[in-house]
């Protein structure tokens, strides 16, 4: 699934060493393989801060998005996972490096993001929505933008989400 995913070699590592310690603490009986293996791969993510969803992962592996967090969830209560919180400022390096955006586009939105963060604007927001509401005003300031929906649609958010965050975004600027 790691390699699917075109991860790096230490962390297909990592994920497995969390497979051994779930297998030797017994948590792989009555559950599937493949979910254990893939909560893993998600647990390894959330660890180290990187803004992979859980569909991306369920999408390599043969179980569904809901077994990847049930598998997840199993090993977080068992072995106390230590997960990073995924914030907007992890979403806008992968997301301004998908959609091709300059780096002087990215370093901008990365201000923003660091902004709305202080200021409270990211509580109970979905920080994917954010880092593209950051990209894209980023990008309207430089005369660079994307389009709405080119950064919804990277970001796996509805094109008002976006907006609404954009908005929001444009207040605090």
């Amino acid at each position: 699934m790691g390699s699917a995913l075109d991860f790096s070699w230490s962390l297909i590592e990592e994920a497995s060493q969390l497979y051994r310690h779930a297998q030797d603490a017994d948590l792989i009986r009555g559950r599937s393989v493949e979910m254990i293996a893939a909560g893993s791969l998600y647990a390894t993510c959330r660890r180290r801060g990187l803004p992979r969803p859980r569909d991306e992962i369920a999408s390599v592996a043969r179980c569904s998005c809901d077994q990847v967090q049930t598998g997840y969830r199993a090993l977080n209560s068992e072995l106390g996972i230590n997960a990073q919180v995924v914030t907007a400022r992890t979403y806008v390096t992968r997301l301004g490096s998908d959609s091709g955006l300059s780096s002087q586009v990215q370093s901008r939105a990365y201000e923003l993001a660091t902004s709305a963060d202080e200021e409270g604007i990211t509580n109970g927001r979905n920080p994917a929505g954010v880092a593209a509401a950051c990209l894209y005003l980023a990008g309207t300031e430089l005369d660079v933008a994307p389009t709405q929906t080119e950064l919804a649609t990277l970001a796996d958010v509805s094109v008002p989400t976006l907006r609404a965050r954009y908005v929001e975004l444009t207040e605090l600027t």
